[in-house]
């Protein structure tokens, strides 16, 4: 469901030649779904999801999904951070370093615990974008 939202199911490109190449694949709604999904699942957090517009052209879609489906997702915090132990989180979770602008918002924050950390990259622009 949450692929149909974005528009990006695996395995069935929008035509032959693929998905749009650079940053062209994502437009700000997208963006924003994005960065607010992982914190919400890594949190045990429920989202409630209405269904693309396509599926309403197709009421057996609607019947099978329903109007709203809810997602839930349980992380392994514990054994996260023991597998991780001394590395960075950024460096751990971004193909490419942060820029200055978002490292300095990074460090500069208040950060109660690692989790909060991880959760702050996950949702960053250069982490949707790697």
């Amino acid at each position: 469901m949450i692929q149909k939202i974005l528009e990006q199911v695996l395995f069935k490109p929008p035509n032959v030649a693929g998905w749009p190449g650079d940053k062209k694949w994502i437009d700000s709604s997208r963006l924003a779904f994005r960065m607010r999904l992982p914190s919400v699942l890594l949190t045990n957090g429920v989202i409630d999801l209405a269904p693309p517009v396509d599926l309403e052209a197709n009421p057996e879609d609607d019947k099978k999904r329903g109007l709203t489906k809810r997602l839930g997702a349980q992380a392994d915090w514990d054994q996260f951070f023991k597998e991780n132990r001394g590395v960075a989180f950024e460096k751990l979770l971004l193909r490419s370093p942060l820029s200055p602008a978002a490292f300095n918002l990074l460090k500069s924050s208040e950060v109660e615990s690692e989790k909060e950390t991880v959760l702050r990259i996950l949702s960053l622009p250069e982490y949707q974008l790697c």
